[in-house]
């Protein structure tokens, strides 16, 4: 291949460069950005409200830490934590 792309160099290049549409790429890497940081945020915003539900079934319902911690998949010290 490396032969056939010096040989034709010039058409090569004219082809990459005008195949090439920046505000589609721009607007693919928006969307992409976009459904990334949604994905991230529902994650957090999950365990977030995970949390605060073990922090209910601690506080109002007096199920102990050691329990909440194995049913809520929660280390028990960051339901220690967030209990102060």
């Amino acid at each position: 291949l490396g032969d056939y792309f010096s040989s034709c160099k010039e058409e090569v290049m004219n082809m990459s460069l005008t195949e090439f549409d920046q505000e589609s790429f721009e607007r693919q890497i928006r969307a992409e950005g976009i459904s990334i940081g949604l994905e991230k945020g529902l994650a957090e915003g999950e365990s977030k409200a995970k949390l605060e539900d073990a922090v209910i079934a601690v506080t109002k319902y007096n199920i102990p830490v050691e329990d909440v911690s194995k049913d809520f998949g929660i280390p028990a010290e960051q339901i220690l934590k967030a209990l102060r």
